[in-house]
């Protein structure tokens, strides 16, 4: 399989292109790179510059009015992004027309704290996002003023002339990492630090809940985690894996039910464990 990289970016409301079955037939053909929005153009431009033939975009690659077609690349995610040979991420973008591109300062590049710039990145604020980073084996992220590189060994950025160790959004990988040798205990205590970080970031739409980390539980399941039931795990089910609590003035119950009510994707907001 030949290497390629995949994007990862906020969809931001309406896209200004996607497929659908109606023009799937005209994109294989090819598409006007000047009719993708800034995000993309840039995107693939990076992609070039490093001698990378294939670039993945969900928005172009996942036929967006076709359920069957959506539902079965959901669930693929995890795989999608742990095969890439790196995720672009377009971190400071809220939406396709941002760009990943930004401009620093020529003299200098000054230290600033990652763990309290956070918040200012919107894409790390998608639930989406986090089990393409969770799988992804190295993240490039483009923010306002500098790159950050995030991959099994650490994260680093250009203001630091170490390792981003206090950097709570940047530190996904390590759960990832200890995958490879964890027992059945560890991988259930990982899975619920992923369910109380998941359970905290934003959807556009509540009824990808579950949808948004089924990649996930697929991985899981392929490390020997056992059966998966809305969220939780069988044979965790008596070790505490149904002690989720909510903060009450800020979760509440679902209007629409998703999921049992002794599942946390039940609650809308976050929880804990």
């Amino acid at each position: 399989l030949e290497e390629y990289a995949c994007l990862s970016h906020c969809w931001g409301g309406l896209q200004p292109i996607q497929t659908t079955r109606g023009n799937i037939e005209s994109h294989k053909r090819g598409i006007d790179l000047a009719k993708l929005p800034l995000t993309f153009r840039e995107a693939v431009l990076f992609t070039r510059r490093l001698g990378i033939r294939y670039l993945w975009i969900d928005s172009l690659c996942i036929i967006q009015d076709n359920i069957l077609d959506w539902q079965e690349q959901s669930s693929n995610m995890c795989s999608v992004y742990g095969n890439s040979h790196l995720v672009l991420a377009a971190t400071k973008a809220a939406n396709p027309m941002d760009g990943c591109f930004a401009k620093s300062q020529s003299e200098y590049v000054g230290w600033h704290s990652p763990s309290s710039a956070h918040d200012n990145f919107p894409l790390l604020q998608r639930a989406w996002v986090l089990q393409e980073r969770y799988m992804a084996p190295r993240v490039l992220h483009f923010t306002q003023e500098e790159l950050m590189w995030e991959c099994m060994a650490g994260q680093s950025c250009e203001c630091t002339a170490g390792g981003v160790s206090n950097f709570p959004l940047l530190n996904i990988k390590t759960g990832a990492y200890h995958m490879t040798s964890a027992d059945s205990s560890e991988m259930n205590m990982l899975w619920r630090l992923l369910v109380k970080r998941y359970s905290s970031l934003d959807l556009s739409f509540e009824s990808d809940r579950l949808a948004a980390l089924s990649g996930l539980a697929k991985y899981y399941q392929s490390h020997g985690a056992g059966e998966y039931l809305a969220g939780v795990w069988k044979e965790h089910l008596r070790e505490g894996d149904l002690a989720w609590t909510v903060r009450p003035h800020k979760s509440k119950r679902r209007s629409v039910q998703l999921a049992p009510t002794w599942s946390w994707a039940s609650i809308e907001g976050s929880v804990s464990y």
